[in-house]
């Protein structure tokens, strides 16, 4: 329903016709408005639809995204000395779609220039972890191995090798067990556990890669939760199990910093991140979920630093299937954060309700596919530990740019410079000439990556 404001300025947004509204199904994205997707197509109903209205626009309009039945969802117009960016839609209230907002803003402003963090992150939760000996069926029909064996055999040489050759460092989570106790005392009991720290974890650290905390066991930290979880009794409890798994970590690598946690099914109470203050004495970032997903007892993030100086600093995307909703949830990040912030668990493989009864061979196909469209479009993001992203993230938080725009020249001066590398999405349809205390590299068509240690810096163009 439109109300007669509308009819005042309906041509102004460069609509000459208008009809009812209708539901606007999927997006395919006629520029890039975000970053390298031009041309992302999203067909899954499931995954965007919008409550959009029927519009025929005028030749002037530039269309930045359409929906399946064509209907123009994104589009610009020229208006005076300036232009109109009109969305034609509803998703924006989901926080997924942030890119869209950022890009859009961009196209808006000549030269426009915005911070990001620039990091690429790859997490694997339950791992190490303790040696599980049963047969999955599905496994040993195509490997002739128990599932123990075939992690260390054939899905830990594929992930290194994906690792290798699409730039990734990891960051693993480790689990001590998998037993279900919740009360004290809480004990070291599964050697296969201490085995598999040694030997995976000396790998890890050798590559680079960062050994993180995901519990004593696989009890998320809550008084309540909808996953057939026990119970915790108490905070002294939590801190007590948590104190149990840095012992058992240290045990093995007495020097190491343990500073990033991820909760056991992305599961978190207020009291339990109480119990993480106390419990993990090196903790630096809690690195939950994103998004939404209409789970009450889901510790949803924003990235930012709270209050007691913790860094909330969520993943973005999750598994091993390669799928239109991911793809979205990719690009969406890196154009409003600069961030690409994966994980996946080993267990997927095995699991019939994660897996969608595809074989190993299948989803690490996928997953491969996934990861080498994410290097071949945006090979600029750093590639980073948790620990490392965490540390870019604290540069891009605490800064404070001025951006000042001249007709061929852009001046940014920063407030409360952290001293550390700093990243910046600049959009423009000119041509760069000069870069005064940074670097540029195109990225893609107008769109450029800056890098600066300095907190003032200009380009000229």
């Amino acid at each position: 329903v439109h109300s007669n404001s509308f009819d005042l300025v309906y041509r102004k947004l460069g609509i000459y016709e208008f009809g009812e509204l209708l539901l606007a199904h999927g997006i395919t994205l006629k520029s890039n408005i975000l970053i390298k997707g031009e041309g992302l197509e999203i067909k899954d109903e499931d995954i965007l639809t919008n409550s959009s209205m029927a519009v025929r626009l005028t030749e002037s309009c530039k269309v930045h995204a359409v929906s399946a039945e064509n209907t123009p969802l994104i589009w610009d117009v020229e208006y005076g000395k300036g232009k109109i960016m009109v969305f034609n839609g509803t998703m924006l209230l989901d926080k997924v779609n942030r890119g869209i907002f950022t890009g859009a803003i961009s196209i808006l402003i000549d030269n426009f220039v915005y911070p990001v963090i620039n990091s690429k992150i790859f997490y694997i939760d339950d791992f190490p972890c303790p040696s599980p000996e049963q047969i999955d069926p599905g496994i040993y029909k195509d490997y002739r191995r128990n599932i123990a064996n075939f992690y260390k055999e054939i899905w830990w040489p594929d992930i290194r090798k994906s690792a290798y050759e699409y730039d990734l460092k990891l960051t693993t989570l480790i689990i001590e067990n998998y037993n279900d106790i919740v009360e004290p005392p809480f004990t070291d009991d599964d050697e296969s556990s201490r085995k598999n720290l040694i030997v995976y974890g000396r790998e890890l650290l050798k590559c680079g890669s960062e050994l993180g905390i995901h519990g004593y066991n696989h009890q998320s930290l809550a008084e309540d939760n909808d996953y057939g979880y026990n119970r915790w009794a108490n905070e002294e409890n939590m801190v007590l199990s948590l104190n149990e798994v840095i012992r058992f970590c240290k045990d093995v690598f007495p020097q190491y910093k343990f500073a990033t946690y991820v909760p056991p099914s992305n599961v978190l109470s207020p009291t339990g991140r109480k119990a993480l203050l106390k419990g993990m004495p090196d903790l630096k970032s809690i690195c939950s979920i994103y998004t939404d997903d209409n789970d009450t007892y889901k510790y949803i993030q924003e990235f930012e630093v709270a209050e007691d100086g913790i860094v909330e600093f969520p993943r973005i995307t999750t598994g091993y299937e390669k799928d239109e909703g991911k793809d979205w949830s990719i690009y969406n990040g890196i154009t409003s954060l600069g961030i690409f912030s994966h994980f996946i668990h080993p267990d997927d493989v095995t699991d019939v309700e994660r897996n969608n009864n595809k074989n190993w061979a299948t989803l690490y196909k996928e997953l491969c596919t996934m990861l080498k469209e994410v290097d071949d479009n945006f090979g600029w993001l750093r590639s980073m530990t948790a620990s490392e992203g965490v540390t870019a993230f604290e540069n891009y938080y605490y800064q404070k740019p001025l951006v000042e725009y001249e007709a061929d020249r852009v001046n940014i001066y920063c407030d409360n410079f952290t001293g550390g590398n700093n990243c910046y999405i600049l959009r423009s349809d000119k041509k760069i000439i000069k870069n005064i205390n940074c670097e540029s590299k195109e990225i893609d068509t107008g769109v450029y990556l800056i890098h600066s240690q300095n907190p003032n810096f200009s380009i000229e163009f």
